[in-house]
């Protein structure tokens, strides 16, 4: 059989954009989308391709560069947006639907009130007044008047402390308004460093947005990066174990989350590991 240069060619089994030609036979190795993966292939090899695919110098190094987690997650961020969109319609309906059925049990565990409707007539219900304990009543709060001093001065309350008002958001265009709900979106489902953000934002694999509208829905709100950064940490150790500084590498790594190196140590710390 003739053999072809070895390099990234279209997928002869058509399941991935391109698959490796070591120059004798087919890999496992596949990319779709930027992200590389692997795909054993179901048959037998199909011959050599046809030709070279053009690839960047250097984008295969920075693919294997990138680590599993942060591979698997641009490749959850190459799919279309509707379906980033039905996945977290999901999850935010499994976790609404949990703290519902919480809210539940906590109301079903409570005890009744119990009213005794005879106390509350007897309590209600007070004896005729006696003519002569009235009379005894009001001499003594006479004397007591009487011998009572002045009542002392007036105090001035305190005068309270003014509140203070939020800045008015500057005028917004559609655009900018839509991309401030969906970086907020984004927030309330992970955690996120700012430049990873503004680049889901504006990723030809995310919502599209310009990097400018981008920028300014990220910058418009108040974020606490440090947060963003223990949030992400304790999600990897979700996923997986880290060390000390593997885990402050993915944090930083222009390949995964690409919070600054004091945001990434931060996260560590906060879950435990440094």
């Amino acid at each position: 059989m003739s053999t072809g240069p070895a390099g990234w060619h279209p997928d002869p089994y058509g399941r991935n954009e391109y698959r490796y030609w070591e120059g004798q036979q087919w890999t496992s190795a596949v990319s779709s989308g930027g992200v590389q993966a692997t795909d054993a292939p179901i048959a037998a090899p199909q011959g050599p391709p046809a030709y070279v695919a053009p690839v960047a110098p250097g984008e295969s190094d920075q693919r294997s560069a990138a680590s599993p987690l942060a591979r698997t997650w641009r490749k959850f961020r190459a799919l279309p947006l509707w379906a980033q969109v039905v996945a977290w319609v999901a999850l935010l309906a499994i976790v609404g639907a949990l703290g519902s059925s919480g809210k539940n049990d906590s109301k079903a565990s409570g005890e009744p009130i119990v009213v005794d409707s005879g106390s509350a007539s007897k309590s209600t219900t007070s004896p005729a007044a006696d003519p002569t304990s009235t009379v005894v009543a009001t001499t003594a709060t006479t004397e007591a008047a009487t011998t009572t001093s002045a009542p002392p001065p007036p105090t001035t309350p305190p005068t309270p402390a003014p509140t203070s008002q939020a800045p008015a958001r500057p005028t917004m265009t559609p655009s900018q308004q839509a991309a401030v709900r969906s970086a907020e979106s984004y927030l309330e489902f992970k955690g996120f460093s700012r430049q990873g953000l503004i680049d889901q934002l504006s990723s030809e694999y995310g919502d599209q947005f310009s990097v400018a509208d981008a920028t300014f829905a990220v910058e418009s709100l108040t974020v606490d990066w440090n947060e963003q950064a223990a949030r992400s940490a304790q999600s990897y150790l979700e996923f997986k174990g880290f060390s000390c500084q593997g885990l402050i590498d993915q944090l930083s790594s222009e390949y995964g989350d690409q919070f600054t190196a004091e945001q990434a140590r931060f996260g560590a710390a906060q879950v435990g590991l440094c």
